[in-house]
């Protein structure tokens, strides 16, 4: 029998090399399932996940792979691929995902739905915050005219930690008319983080081993 090889590299590390790539490369919505180590290949395969912060997962659109001995992406799923087919997997779920989680309009009051004012809300988030900002759920204020989204501290796989802000999306014209300031959003961010820390740390490792 030969000499046992030694695989250097962990899931947990996998994990966090391919998370790390794939928070450079795409929105905080893709985000890394569990990995599978590849004997044949000598490497860890990594699905990649289209989720959304409440629904949960909605399915695969690709795969990372890293070399089992140290944390080079070896390949991956074409960007643009993983895109089309998050499109793809949203568009043939949407109906269900947003009939299950945000109710219906039905008074004539509101030009735009919530699933449409989340939407805006988070492609704003996207444009000025790092992926770990995501969005709550909006709720409409008749009064003001205005939908009114919390902006919370969230992490793939774990979910809310915490609120640290509010975005105003305008029912009329369909734009972000305000919102909470970001470096108050940011520095309530590190102050969750902070005091939850440890339980975010175990609820990641409790996570992986399931």
């Amino acid at each position: 029998m030969g000499p046992e090889v030694t695989r250097n590299l962990t899931d947990l590390e996998a994990i966090a090399a391919a998370n790390l790539f794939l928070s450079d490369q795409m929105p905080d919505h893709y985000c890394v399932g569990d990995p599978t180590y590849d004997d044949a290949a000598k490497l860890w395969r990594v699905a990649v996940l289209l989720t959304h912060p409440r629904a949960g997962l909605v399915g695969v659109v690709g795969e990372i792979s890293i070399g089992g001995s140290s944390e080079e992406i070896l390949t991956h799923t074409p960007f643009d691929d993983m895109k089309a087919s998050g499109r793809s997997l949203y568009e043939q779920h949407r109906e269900a995902i947003e009939s299950s989680f945000w109710p219906t309009v039905t008074d004539g009051y509101c030009k735009i739905t919530a699933f449409e004012a989340e939407a805006i809300a988070g492609g704003f988030l996207l444009d000025h915050l790092p992926d770990r900002f995501s969005t709550g759920a909006p709720r409409f204020d008749k009064a003001a005219g205005v939908w009114r989204v919390p902006v919370i501290l969230a992490y793939p796989r774990i979910g809310s930690v915490g609120e640290v802000g509010e975005l105003t999306v305008d029912d009329s014209t369909k734009e972000v008319a305000s919102h909470t300031p970001f470096e108050e959003m940011t520095t309530r961010a590190l102050a969750i983080y902070e005091q939850r820390c440890e339980e975010i740390e175990a609820a990641f490792l409790q996570t992986r081993d399931r």
